[in-house]
């Protein structure tokens, strides 16, 4: 009946660009401690501030710590060399060759601007015998930092390709024999 008023208490929810959640919580023993979240972007990032004397104190905090992790941080896409995506051959299938793909693969957090820095090596294996199934690894690629792994990913097909039969063949000559 509007003779009821709710106040949050937490300044950032009101004041801070991109805020997404945030959760305090004090006790004597722990002191004042929060929990926030902001997305600008692509990026989202999480910040926890534990044992800080008094409120004031830990908005100044969160607020502090999250500008850091922006203007720190940047979100990077891995950028997969076409010849790593190259579609599989493959031998004594209906296909003789297969599309392939990365799946699971997703960007990461990385220094700003280290993507400069980013290495990409992949491997392939050969031909592949049919039949072949959805997700079969034809090689792995590996993206790292500094010498230091970030991704690792299995480089797999993105279809099935069924063996050559007898009636494969027979519908092939066909076709062939009346030009289709």
């Amino acid at each position: 009946g509007g003779k009821a008023e709710l106040v949050n208490r937490n300044r950032l929810v009101r004041s801070y660009k991109g805020i997404t959640g945030f959760k305090v919580g004090s006790t004597k023993a722990s002191g004042e401690c929060a929990a926030v979240c902001a997305r600008r972007g692509d990026m989202t990032v999480c910040t926890v501030i534990l044992g800080v004397r008094d409120e004031d104190s830990l908005f100044e905090q969160a607020k502090a710590l999250t500008d850091k992790a922006f203007d720190a941080y940047e979100v990077y896409t891995p950028e997969v060399p076409a010849e790593a995506l190259a579609d599989a051959e493959i031998s004594h299938g209906e296909a003789r060759t297969c599309p392939v793909g990365i799946p699971g693969m997703s960007p990461v957090i990385i220094p700003k601007g280290a993507y400069h820095s980013v290495k990409c090596r992949y491997e392939r294996s050969g031909k592949l015998t049919a039949p072949v199934e959805v997700n079969t690894p034809v090689g792995n690629i590996v993206f790292s930092l500094d010498d230091k792994e970030m991704i690792s990913a299995d480089i797999c097909t993105s279809e099935a390709v069924d063996e050559v039969n007898l009636g494969f063949c027979l519908k092939r000559i066909l076709l062939n024999v009346l030009n289709f």
